[in-house]
C-alpha cells in the first residue's frame, strides 16, 4: 500500500514542489540541483523506500557537496516515516 500511494505521488512531482519542500526546511537550491534531485527521486524511490543508501552514490557528484550534504540529512531525518 505505502508503495502504490509513493508511486502515485512520485509521478506528479516536479522541481518546483523540491525547491519547495528544500525551501521549508531552510535549505536553498539551484534550479539545475532541483531538477537533478527531482529525477534522482524519481529514478530511486523505491530503494529509498527499502532505505537502500547506495544510490545516493550517483547523485553525490551531481551536486554541490553542501547541497548533497543537506540531501542526506533531510533523508536521515525522514526516514523515520517509511
Amino acid at each position: 500500500m505505502l508503495e502504490n500511494l509513493v508511486a502515485s505521488y512520485i509521478s506528479t512531482l516536479n522541481e518546483d514542489l523540491v525547491m519547495e519542500y528544500a525551501s521549508k526546511n531552510g535549505y536553498s537550491l539551484r534550479e539545475d540541483e532541483a531538477i537533478t534531485i527531482t529525477k534522482f527521486l524519481k529514478t530511486y524511490w523505491r530503494d529509498l523506500l527499502r532505505k537502500d543508501k547506495t544510490c545516493f552514490e550517483v547523485l553525490r557528484s551531481s551536486l554541490r557537496k553542501e547541497t548533497f550534504d543537506q540531501v542526506i540529512q533531510l533523508y536521515e531525518e525522514n526516514k523515520k516515516y517509511i
